[in-house]
């Protein structure tokens, strides 16, 4: 067992003060392909959307202060938390599943909320 998996276990103890319990996890986190930012974790590994729809990788390199270098298409790059506050929020990229597509289709429609259809 290694000290990751010792410090998800120990997050889980019953009783353990919440402030205690988000310590722990945050402590779990595999700093080499991960990055925090105000308290969300960023999984570097994975590809993020920005608000008008730009996807964001990870290059793999990080800036002399350890902020991961974000790349968009083949010519914007800038560090995870420049593309943070100017295009964010940034969004996980994930593929849609059944369970998506289900609860988009049963969501009220503004016709059903009082408005304009």
């Amino acid at each position: 067992m290694s000290i990751i998996d010792d410090l998800t276990a120990a997050a889980a103890t019953p009783g353990l003060p919440a402030a205690d319990r988000a310590q722990l996890k945050l402590a779990a986190i595999d700093r080499r392909t991960t990055f925090v930012i105000d308290g969300f974790v960023f999984d570097l590994t994975k590809a993020w959307v920005d608000m008008i729809g730009g996807e964001w990788l990870w290059t793999g390199a990080r800036t002399a202060d350890d902020q991961p270098v974000m790349m968009s298409g083949a010519d914007t790059v800038a560090p995870l938390l420049d593309v943070y506050w100017i295009y964010g929020p940034l969004i996980e990229v994930r593929p849609r599943t059944a369970a998506d597509y289900r609860k988009a289709l049963r969501a009220p429609s503004p016709a059903d909320l009082g408005g304009a259809a």
